[in-house]
């Protein structure tokens, strides 16, 4: 299997993560401030059919014990953000002030590199204290943590923080998804946009205008044969829209769809991203690359992926930009943007067609007055050599 080997760098977000290294993290019911004039509801006497009702929705109505957050930290909603909250086993990107007595020691208020965790992962690098404290919150959601000593770092003196100090964090996730596990509509929408781009009629060229007259002479005849006219659409009813909002776009070869669009910065050339992935081969399913750590790419020996470059595989080159940051996309590749005629190991046989899913985690964008990215490398031998076409 070939490793995500990319040029190393490591980001200054990811300083917290060593900092905040503590071992073990067991995921409960947890506390959070009810809103104000929150209360019980008041037994009506004599009218049990009511009472019943009452007691059977507030049952129907149970929250879901993988989005509450872990015991033992302290959780004040600020802003409620939309759409599903986030659950053990999701990953989400936040960002965070966090602060001691008042004073804040450390923040990550980047939206095009924001923080990342997996809930639930006992193997996290973050404080438990702040793994606890997310389950439940929405994209574009805003609460405050409390952490307890205990949960935070105990006995230890971190810099300016002293021993059992209790500490406060003021999080704002901007994105919430999961990640791995291969959405079965996506996967058949991109596989009807490919048959739809292989049945589409390739556009030969304008037919020629027509010699115009000048003042005074009649118009020379023509040979040329009158246009046909376009052909009448089809009567029958187009696909229903799919569940997510997919996009298709063809370019050297690469069909994408958007699983989840994203709502951070847009990636494009040159930049640096740092991504999740898992690759299939598109004729049998076979799994033959994946990163799924969310702290991974941010490591040294890894350093992203220069978009550009040609610094894993070509067809991500093409396929990455446009994305935003949070957003998931699958990407079908074309031999000659994958592997090519020679494969790779027993992963991946010669020109074989591949499907990706990516994750888009952060983009680190160089200096205006940076040198432009270096073009991928001209293709190989046996190579359809298309990488640098439309089409």
């Amino acid at each position: 299997m070939r490793r995500y080997a990319l040029r190393p760098r490591q980001p200054s977000l990811l300083l917290l993560a060593a900092m905040f290294a503590l071992s073990g993290c067991q995921n409960a019911g947890g506390t959070k401030e009810p809103a104000a004039g929150e209360g019980g509801d008041a037994a009506v006497a004599g009218e049990p059919p009511a009472a019943t009702v009452a007691a059977t929705s507030r049952e129907e109505a149970k929250p879901d014990p993988d989005a509450l957050p872990g015991p033992g930290v302290t959780v004040r909603e600020i802003a409620e953000g939309s759409g599903p909250p986030a659950r053990r086993g999701d990953l989400v990107g936040f960002l965070f002030t966090a602060r001691h007595d008042g004073q804040a020691f450390k923040e990550v208020n980047n939206r095009a590199l924001p923080a990342w965790i997996k809930l639930g992962d006992e193997q996290t690098p973050w404080l438990p204290g702040l793994a606890r404290g997310l389950p439940g919150i929405k994209a574009g959601g805003k609460r405050a943590i409390t952490v307890p000593p205990e949960l935070g770092f105990g006995d230890q003196q971190v810099h300016q923080i002293p021993p059992q100090a209790t500490l406060e964090f003021e999080v704002e996730a901007v994105a919430v998804t999961r990640f791995g596990d291969r959405t079965a509509e996506a996967e058949a929408w991109l596989r009807e946009l490919e048959k739809k781009i292989a049945g589409e009629p390739k556009p030969d060229g304008q037919p020629a205008d027509k010699p115009e007259a000048k003042p005074g002479e009649t118009a020379p005849a023509t040979t040329e044969k009158p246009a046909d006219k376009p052909a009448e659409k089809p009567t029958a009813e187009a696909p229903a829209k799919p569940p997510f909002d997919a996009k298709m776009k063809e370019k050297s070869k690469v069909v994408y769809v958007d699983v989840a669009p994203g709502s951070g910065e847009e990636a494009r050339e040159g930049d640096k991203v740092f991504v999740l992935l898992r690759g299939w081969l598109w004729e049998d399913d076979k799994e033959f690359e994946a990163v799924l750590d969310p702290g991974a790419p941010f490591r040294k020996d890894v350093g992203g992926m220069e978009l550009g470059k040609f610094n894993h595989v070509r067809g991500l080159d093409r396929g990455i930009p446009t994305m935003k940051v949070g957003g998931r996309r699958l990407l079908k590749l074309s031999p000659a943007l994958g592997y090519g005629s020679d494969g790779h190991g027993d992963k991946v046989p010669p020109n074989s067609t591949l499907l990706y899913e990516v994750l888009l985690l952060g983009v680190d964008r160089p200096p205006a007055d940076a040198k432009p990215a270096s073009p991928p490398p001209p293709p190989e031998p046996g190579d359809t050599g298309d990488f640098f076409g439309d089409g």
